[in-house]
């Protein structure tokens, strides 16, 4: 009979642009790192708050170096083991369930919900400072989801510096080719307000 030893790890890895689900684009790579130890082959990610689950083959082959080497890419100390036993048994019955909990191959589903909140986000911007009737604003919203889901799940995390402007290019792209002058300075203005993050504060903070 095979035993497991299930361990659970608070992670720094909340999505910048909807901070109440775990990133995508930061936990795949994470998670295909781990995937490929043979010590460990199971884990996942849980939202809102982030947990990675990893699922050694054996108390003996717990290797906590392993999940802080999957890490490095971070470059910060992100990984905190939970230890409050009701916390873990928790843990434990929501993992049976498989509730919420993403594997390497199944994070994209996060960069998809992701992507479909900053398309959101950033036409209710857009729609607050000029008019767009229903269709062009569906269609701008849909395209911007797809363009921002592409980059989401195909390409590297990089920095958070590096993603905004990714993000912030895509947006503005594809703007471009569906506006007119008018409505596109209103979708620059709508980015340079706060990219694809909720605002800090202000009548359009969450959105």
């Amino acid at each position: 009979m095979q035993f497991y030893s299930d361990q659970f790890y608070r992670v720094a890895l909340a999505c910048e642009a909807a901070p109440d689900i775990g990133c995508g684009i930061r936990a795949k790579p994470i998670l295909k790192s781990l995937e490929a130890c043979e010590g460990s082959p199971g884990r996942g990610l849980v939202d809102p708050e982030p947990v990675l689950a990893v699922r050694w083959r054996s108390v003996a082959e717990e290797d906590e170096r392993l999940v802080a080497s999957a890490f490095i890419s971070e470059q910060c100390n992100c990984v905190q083991k939970v230890t409050d036993a009701k916390e873990r048994q928790s843990m434990l019955e929501s993992l049976a369930l498989r509730t919420g909990w993403h594997r390497g191959g199944e994070v994209d589903q996060l960069s998809g919900e992701e992507a479909a909140m900053i398309a959101a986000r950033v036409v209710r911007r857009v729609t607050a400072n000029a008019i767009l009737g229903p269709e062009k604003q569906g269609r701008l919203e849909h395209s911007i989801m797809e363009a921002c889901k592409r980059l989401l799940t195909t390409e590297a995390p990089g920095t958070s510096q590096t993603r905004e402007e990714r993000l912030r290019k895509v947006i503005l792209d594809t703007g471009r080719s569906q506006l007119t002058n008018d409505h596109y300075r209103a979708l620059h203005e709508a980015v340079a307000m706060g990219g694809h993050r909720p605002l800090p504060n202000g009548p359009l903070s969450s959105s």
